[in-house]
């Protein structure tokens, strides 16, 4: 919000200069509202209206503070309470509620005893990195490496260099500080990971936490993901690529579909060729009890 004002600022200093006029702190906070309404107002109506697209989600992420240890050490229990009344929003494909109010108001009963745990020392060490995360702290010092290289060539003679070297981006040009996770904790996935390896041994040992397991299986299998997005741009790259860029909207969309929706085509294929056979034995089954009936000898 703070970049927004300070870009508001400028837009609005440079609209001064243009004009000739004189800047006033009411014509500025004007300026700034002007600016940043539309973006204000299009995120009330995806993330707070109920009717917005993204309101379950926002509503989704909040809840899921109640599995954070660090969140069930430092809230309230009645703050607790709240957030497992908003796991409510999670649904699945066809509309259907994951947990009952039943089960809800179970879940609240484990919470004074999921707080008791999160309240105790635990070494958080004892968790090994897992190896995707040793992946990613290895190409953030990669790059730094790579930063550090870079400013040495460009601007290491440079004594106006606004940045340090370790402050260079690894992309050219863009002059960004790269982003610091040398602790887990700041790294999103080895964070939730080691959450689950925390509820893990809780599940094994204490058996303790019967509706908590089980709410949190079933957010993590509900899990977002762009794999199937990801996929389709594959496909509609690799059509670019083989057919070229002057390709058809029709046939580009025909290409898609037939690509994209292969399983679904081979299953109605499939389902076809089943209906066609059971049409042929329905069709010649009459005949076959006709003749049968005829040839039968007459008691």
């Amino acid at each position: 919000m703070i970049y927004l004002y300070a870009l508001c600022i400028s837009h609005y200093l440079f609209y001064l200069n243009a004009i000739g006029g004189y800047l006033t702190t009411e014509g500025l906070l004007s300026y700034a509202k002007q600016c940043i309404e539309p973006g204000h107002s299009k995120y009330k109506e995806q993330f707070i209206q109920s009717s917005g697209r993204c309101t379950m989600l926002r509503k989704g992420a909040y809840a899921c503070q109640i599995f954070d240890p660090f969140v069930l050490k430092n809230l309230s229990v009645n703050a607790l309470e709240l957030l497992v009344d908003n796991l409510a929003c999670f649904e699945s494909i066809k509309g259907q509620p994951f947990f009952t109010e039943q089960f809800l108001r179970l879940m609240k009963t484990e919470i004074p005893k999921a707080k008791e745990h999160a309240e105790k020392p635990f070494n958080w060490d004892s968790i090994k990195d897992s190896d995707r995360y040793k992946d990613r702290k290895n190409r953030r010092e990669m790059k730094k490496e790579l930063a550090k290289v870079r400013n040495e060539v460009e601007d290491g003679d440079d004594p106006e260099c606004e940045y340090e070297p370790y402050e260079q981006s690894d992309e050219a040009g863009d002059r960004r500080e790269p982003d610091q996770a040398d602790d887990w904790k700041e790294d999103l996935g080895e964070y939730g990971r080691r959450i689950w390896e925390w509820w893990l041994l809780r599940w094994l040992h204490v058996k303790d936490f019967v509706y908590f397991g089980e709410a949190i299986r079933k957010v993590v299998l509900w899990k977002l993901s762009s794999a199937q997005v990801e996929r389709d741009f594959s496909q509609f790259v690799a059509i670019r690529n083989a057919c070229g860029s002057n390709l058809k909207k029709p046939m580009l969309q025909n290409r898609m579909y037939s690509r994209c929706n292969k399983r679904d085509y081979e299953d109605a294929e499939a389902l076809g060729t089943l209906l066609l056979q059971l049409e042929d034995q329905f069709t010649l089954l009459p005949v076959v009890v006709t003749l049968t009936t005829f040839n039968c000898p007459s008691n």
